[in-house]
């Protein structure tokens, strides 16, 4: 087969729909070399170190093209496909580029989440109606629709009234790197570089309104919970919402981390008490299961696809409720017996979200289109 992928993501973006675009396509490229791949890409400016290690035709804009990346993707991408002779052409962010109906290719798209419309407030009018254009475009068209979860593919059947049958839920796999063994020697030199504690509890995403730190700072403070929480994730204007309240209140031990690499990540997932991740709501959730695969309890929300991703390794609460988000914290904490319980329930849970198993399920659903 020849399989193309909208990789603008995979080279240019650092979390969440990056980590899924890389881990893809690593994936299939590795159990699956017969294939021929090719990688539609406006930049590999930010990612060029991950096609090193993919055997695929990375397909840049050339000329003049260069000075309109953007345009070159949004309008000219599918006669560009064409010119490849694509059988699957694969969108992994969401979308799939204008005029691809016309092309012979089959079209397959991921759907990540409907955040936009289960909370438009968190968008806006502007973004919340481009984002519905964009995905009510690329699942119309499509062939077929991979929905990273079992939440998002009730959610593609009651907002878009898309028939269960078009839809596969493949769960997203784990960075390989986050399940080998812990070399101590660097761990060490992670923990001097960052001066850390020998007990912190750790938060992973994006640090904006959706990600709910803000709970966890007040249920810190008003619990009087003495452990230092480091956050770790790219830094928007929330940021200064979140440290404004922890002026105002004197809260202590609170570190904002922004440029963390996977390696670092990684230590500071081991060495973590517990991760908390109090989203309001995601598609998914990744970080979790990087925690799990570092033997690090999770505490999440109750609700949405949460329970999907963590499993019987997760302690669920109700994420906006600040005395039961407190109480889930101090009884991690404390109680020994429940931290290796919990472990151990995340280490057999994410034999689920294997790469090869992740990456025949999507070849399969490809072959089926042919």
């Amino acid at each position: 087969m020849k399989i193309g992928f909208d990789a603008k993501r995979a080279f240019c973006n650092s979390s969440g729909l990056g980590n899924y675009s890389r881990n893809i396509i690593s994936a299939i490229n590795e159990f699956y070399p017969q294939n021929d791949y090719s990688l539609f890409t406006p930049s590999i400016k930010k990612y060029s170190d991950f096609a090193k290690n993919i055997n695929a035709e990375i397909i840049t804009p050339k000329s003049i093209w260069n000075y309109f990346p953007s345009l070159w993707r949004s309008v000219f991408l599918s006669s560009i496909i064409k010119k490849y002779d694509i059988d699957i052409f694969h969108g992994l962010s969401n979308e799939l580029p204008p005029g691809i109906i016309k092309e012979k290719s089959k079209k397959v798209v991921t759907i990540h989440d409907l955040i936009f419309l289960r909370h438009p407030e968190l968008f806006g009018p502007i973004n919340s109606f481009i984002y519905k254009y964009k995905t009510n475009y690329a699942i119309t068209h499509a062939d077929a629709i991979i929905a990273v979860s079992n939440q998002t593919k009730y959610d593609l059947m009651e907002f878009f009234h898309i028939p269960g049958n078009k839809i596969s839920v493949i769960y997203q796999p784990c960075n390989p790197y986050f399940l080998s063994e812990l070399d101590e020697n660097y761990a060490l030199t992670v923990k001097q570089n960052y001066h850390l504690p020998e007990k912190f509890i750790l938060s992973v995403g994006n640090i904006e309104e959706r990600k709910n730190i803000y709970s966890v700072l007040k249920a810190i403070h008003l619990h009087n919970i003495d452990i230092p929480l480091y956050i770790i994730g790219r830094k928007t204007d929330y940021v200064n919402f979140l440290k404004g309240y922890i002026k105002l209140n004197n809260i202590q031990n609170v570190h904002f981390l922004h440029s963390v690499n996977t390696m670092e990540l990684k230590v500071f997932y081991h060495l973590a008490e517990l991760l908390i991740y109090p989203s309001i709501f995601e598609g998914f959730g990744i970080p979790l299961i990087e925690a799990l695969s570092c033997n690090t309890p999770v505490i999440t929300n109750k609700d949405g696809c949460f329970q999907e991703a963590a499993g019987n390794g997760g302690y669920y609460v109700d994420v906006k409720n600040i005395d039961e988000l407190a109480d889930a914290m101090t009884k991690m904490l404390e109680d020994n017996a429940l931290r290796d319980k919990l472990v151990k329930e995340g280490k057999e849970h994410i034999k689920k979200f294997d790469r090869q198993v992740i990456a025949s399920n999507i070849i399969d659903l490809y072959e089926s289109l042919l």
